[in-house]
């Protein structure tokens, strides 16, 4: 989520490149910019108890941490 997709991967042809989807580009740099608030709020306990599941909260901490 942090980094582009690598353009040869067979998951790329089927959900579009980056050119078809410039909005990724605006993903990566909000979680650039603001990665390290997103990552306290996930790591505190903070955010409501079953707001997001425990696998997209993993992803989103991995995400952060790139």
């Amino acid at each position: 989520m942090a980094t582009p997709p690598d353009e040869s991967d067979s998951r790329v042809r089927f959900l579009g490149s980056n050119q078809d989807h410039p909005e990724r580009q605006q993903c990566r740099a909000a979680l650039a910019e603001h990665g390290s608030t997103l990552r306290t709020l996930l790591a505190d306990g903070a955010l409501p108890h079953g707001l997001i599941s425990d696998d997209d909260r993993a992803v989103l901490l991995d995400a952060c941490a790139t």
